[in-house]
């Protein structure tokens, strides 16, 4: 199991990591850090919730698409085109 602090727990004992080892834990610790950071900074993430019973035929119809944030992005797209005339 890896703590928080990346130490690997092996039977409630800290295991014994070779060099190569240490290193790739911490690459894998920092590299996770800075996407997260990375990601707060540059992106957000929208929800988007469907009722089963009513709304069955939108989802089959987002679920047969290949790319559904694509999908969703072309058609805003498509709207702010309309809108703007």
């Amino acid at each position: 199991m890896l703590a928080t602090n990346g130490t690997i727990w092996v039977d409630d004992e800290p295991a014994k990591l070779t060099k190569n080892e240490r290193q790739r834990a911490y690459e894998q610790k920092t590299k996770s850090a800075a996407n997260i950071k990375y990601k707060q900074a540059n992106t957000i993430s929208v929800g988007l919730r469907f009722f089963k019973n009513t709304e069955n035929e939108l989802i089959e119809h987002i679920l047969a698409q290949p790319n559904k944030n694509g999908y969703i992005k072309e058609l805003i797209r498509q709207d702010m085109a309309k809108k703007q005339g």
